[in-house]
């Protein structure tokens, strides 16, 4: 067994230090090219298309994303497309949008007429065969006497016989439009195409929402909410793989192959006190998550603690010894154990920062607490 302190220690916490220092790099790397391509612009967009869905012609998302309030959430005056979209922002923008599609094919909801037409209705009633059935007649009665819900009124229409006169069902489909406060709304949503994938939505909605235009809003802001948790799901699962790429080729170049490392600091007391002091003075200095902002100063910290010192990394493109570990190896024992450390690497490059900061600090404290106590020389008593 090896004891807290010996050379075990100092070469795992020399390796995490170093892992703390590629997956900060590569972080930041994947950052950029994040933000050159415009990825989570991209991604979000996708998102929202998805949730819309696809029709032909004019395209939905494309009069959301040009909408003033959305424009203004972009860069470059809303020639670069936002990354990031308020949920309250994107339904305001989402109706405003849909109902200007409608043009001047809604009728605006009349609610003063609605005892005319419950008068119109009781009469219609009154004059249905005897043989009608008896429950239905109940329910139009019920909606000719007082205010129900749409969703009732609805289901009434649903349970008509057939051969009723459509002028019951005209009467009714009167009362639900004029009554209902999303009238005008439902009808903008039913201009929109068959088969788009927001029509469908909207009107299960607004159904829901029994005529309450703010329960709509909510119940639009949840779908939306609930797209942008797939969103980045997507967002993440691309991240990583891409973070995945950029270390195996940024360990690569750099040689950084872990069981290498793991034997050069073996047999270099030197280097491995050297990072160790490094990796003391880093965690000492950070203080809770490791957040955008601490990384940056993680990173510069640890930089600085290591100006100066020559890192077992790189490659020899000529050996400078018989058993020179940093040059290409030739044998097939060799190309695999070289493999195997530079997989071992990138692995534990692609697990992040945070991650390893963490087991740094725990190791640390390991090293800390094993430390045997300085023991004072006895001075033998004058005379002893």
């Amino acid at each position: 067994m090896f004891g807290i302190g010996t050379p075990v220690i100092e070469v795992a916490i020399s390796l995490i230090l170093l892992y703390v220092l590629l997956s900060l790099v590569t972080s930041q790397l994947n950052e950029l090219i994040a933000v050159i391509f415009s990825m989570r612009a991209a991604n979000l967009r996708d998102g929202i298309v998805n949730m819309l869905g696809v029709e032909t012609g004019a395209d939905l998302t494309a009069e959301i994303y040009e909408h003033p309030l959305i424009q203004a959430l972009g860069r470059r005056g809303g020639k670069q497309k936002p990354a990031y979209i308020p949920s309250e922002t994107f339904v305001t923008v989402l109706l405003k949008v849909v109902e200007e599609r409608s043009g001047d094919r809604i009728l605006k909801p009349v609610p003063e007429i609605v005892p005319e037409l419950r008068q119109t209705l009781r009469a219609q009633v009154d004059r249905l065969p005897p043989e009608f059935p008896p429950q239905v007649k109940r329910a139009l009665y019920h909606v000719a006497d007082g205010q129900y819900p749409v969703t009732y009124v609805q289901n009434v229409i649903e349970s008509l016989p057939p051969g009723v006169a459509d002028e019951i069902k005209q009467t009714l489909g009167a009362i639900i439009y004029n009554e209902d406060p999303l009238a005008d709304f439902r009808a903008a949503v039913e201009t929109l195409p068959d088969g788009l994938r927001a029509k469908g939505a909207l009107l299960t909605l607004i159904d829901e929402a029994n005529g309450d235009i703010q329960a709509l809003r909510q119940s639009v802001e949840r779908w939306f909410n609930d797209t942008m948790e797939r969103v980045s799901g997507w967002y993440k699962r691309w991240a990583q793989t891409l973070i995945t790429i950029i270390s195996f080729i940024f360990v690569l170049l750099l040689n950084a192959d872990t069981i290498m490392i793991a034997r050069l600091l073996w047999d270099d007391s030197a280097a491995r006190a050297a990072l160790v002091a490094v990796a003391e003075s880093a965690t000492s200095q950070v203080e809770g998550p490791l957040d955008a902002e601490a990384q940056e100063a993680l990173l510069s910290n640890i930089e600085q603690g290591l100006e100066g010192l020559s890192l077992p990394l790189g490659w020899h493109l000529e050996p400078e010894g018989p058993d020179d570990l940093r040059t290409l190896p030739t044998d097939l024992e060799g190309i695999l154990l070289k493999l195997i450390g530079l997989v071992l690497t990138t692995f534990a490059v692609s697990l992040g920062a945070p991650f390893w900061f963490d087991l740094l600090g725990r190791f640390v404290n390991i090293r800390a607490e094993g430390q045997a106590p300085a023991v004072e020389p006895v001075e033998e008593a004058a005379g002893g």
